[in-house]
C-alpha cells in the first residue's frame, strides 16, 4: 500500500472526479456559449434599430407612397 493511498479509495473514485471535472468544463463551456450569444443578439438588436434600407427599399416605398398618394388626391 502507498502511504499517500487513501484507505477505502475505489478504482471509480478516480473515474467520479474525472467525470466531475469534465461536467464542470462542460458547464463553464456552455456558461460561455451563453453569454457569446446574449452579446449577439445585443449587437442584431442595435444593427436591427439602426439599420437604414438600401436604395432599392427606398425607391420601391417612394413609388408606394406616390401611388397612395396620387390615389388619395384623385
Amino acid at each position: 500500500m502507498n502511504k499517500n493511498e487513501i484507505v477505502g479509495q475505489s478504482k471509480d473514485h478516480t473515474n467520479a472526479i474525472t467525470l466531475i471535472n469534465s461536467i464542470g468544463q462542460i458547464g463553464e463551456a456552455i456558461q460561455a456559449i451563453s453569454t457569446q450569444m446574449t452579446n449577439h443578439e445585443k449587437r442584431l438588436s442595435k444593427v436591427e434599430d439602426t439599420m437604414r434600407v438600401n436604395g432599392i427599399q427606398e425607391m420601391k416605398l417612394t413609388s408606394a407612397v406616390n401611388k397612395r398618394v396620387i390615389s388619395w388626391r384623385g
